[in-house]
């Protein structure tokens, strides 16, 4: 027998829950709590009187409202099913969304590489690369190796102050005389062979709006001409070194303005390794390497020394060895970093960190902020005793 305050939660309920329409509805709904709060027939006899003011005894109720019972607990047993089925079907639903979502993004990369390569196809039948050359750069006299790091050509924009005149001509002009001085100062130091690092953001974009409104060339037109200035680039190199190439990331090269919404399967920046390997395919002086890490992490060894890039949006200049070694399980002896606009060389835990300025120089935003830097790219001459033997800041304006 329940005790006398359960009984009273049991009437208090069904107070709160009246008026009912009918003695016969207030009486299903007593009986609808039975499970819920154990009530025997005897107790809901008890109840019904003192709620109801019916004078029936417990069978009167278990005889008349015992198949009610039975029959409203199958029919909860029933509703629950009915709610994992549709929680089930709602489950569906979501996963078939996510992979139809995930097709859509797997077959726009796929066209992407196709129209990058297919474009390479056809500015090749018209206008041919140097393929192939009478001698082998790793046959050749040379003992050191050299890093080139390539960033912030930003591509696309036009400058026009006091500081800096820039735009895709200049651009042009710049990567000519840095290729002659890469050219020159590799001779001097007796390097075989280079290691390209494409810092990235090679293009100016579209993330921002006075981007934008600076641009004169349409974001996919930026991307194809930029691919073709550092594929001849390279071609360029390959005449008398071997060239080994790596790429990250970037956040120039993105699709969406918000960051947040951005993935790094869609990023602009890999429409030009597609173009290259094929615009490049016939070169065998020239090797295309993929990151171990992932796309925004390049890392790779230079005679003996552990060498780390990175665009450097993502990462602190000082702590970028120590996070990314963390991250890698690895120590590494340089990080080249772009990114900032700015030349920097530092040094952290036996890590050598070197930031290079951009190829575009002062822009309307770095005017803006009261800074500016001169236009050039980092080269370094590694040795076996010194993974920074030597360091060019090759001026370009």
């Amino acid at each position: 027998m329940l005790a006398d305050f359960e009984l009273n939660k049991v009437i208090e309920k069904i107070k709160t829950s009246g008026p009912f329409e009918s003695l016969e509805d207030g009486i299903k709904f007593l009986c609808s709590l039975k499970s819920e709060f154990g009530l025997s027939w005897d107790e809901i006899a008890i109840i019904s009187n003192k709620v109801f003011g019916t004078t029936w005894k417990e069978g009167f109720f278990r005889k008349n409202y015992g198949d009610y019972v039975k029959t409203a607990k199958e029919v909860s047993k029933l509703d629950e099913k009915i709610l994992e089925l549709k929680k089930e079907r709602v489950k569906l639903s979501d996963e078939r969304i996510q992979n139809n979502a995930y097709v859509r993004r797997l077959a726009r990369e796929e066209t992407i590489e196709e129209i990058a390569m297919q474009a390479a196809r056809e500015i090749s039948a018209h206008k041919r690369l140097i393929s192939s050359f009478s001698c082998n750069c790793k046959e050749t006299s040379g003992s050191n190796e050299a890093i080139l790091n390539l960033c912030d050509w930003h591509y696309g924009i036009e400058i026009n102050n006091a500081w800096n005149r820039y735009n895709t001509e200049i651009c042009r002009q710049r990567i000519t005389k840095l290729r002659d001085k890469v050219i020159k100062y590799c001779k001097a130091n007796d390097v075989w062979k280079i290691n390209v690092m494409n810092l990235a953001d090679l293009i100016a974009g579209r993330i921002h709006l006075s981007l934008r409104l600076q641009s004169r060339i349409d974001v996919i037109t930026q991307i194809m001409e930029v691919s073709e200035i550092l594929a001849e680039l390279l071609n360029d190199l390959s005449v008398y070194f071997q060239v080994d190439y790596y790429s990250c990331l970037d956040n120039h090269s993105r699709i969406e303005p918000d960051k947040s919404d951005s993935l790094d399967l869609e990023s602009l920046c890999r429409i030009t390794d597609w173009y290259l390997k094929e615009r490049l395919h016939g070169n065998k002086n020239i090797t295309i390497h993929e990151n171990e890490y992932g796309l925004d992490i390049i890392t790779f060894n230079c005679k003996g020394w552990d060498i780390l890039g990175c665009h450097g949006d993502r990462d602190k200049q000082l702590n970028v060895a120590t996070s990314i070694a963390s991250l890698t399980h690895k120590h590494f002896d340089l990080v080249c970093m772009a990114h900032r606009h700015h030349f920097a060389a530092d040094e952290y835990n036996e890590s050598i960190i070197l930031s290079s300025s951009s190829v575009m120089g002062t822009d309307d935003y770095a005017k803006n902020l009261r800074l500016s830097a001169k236009p050039s790219q980092n080269l370094i001459i590694v040795t076996d005793e010194n993974v920074t033997e030597a360091i060019y800041r090759i001026l370009l304006d």
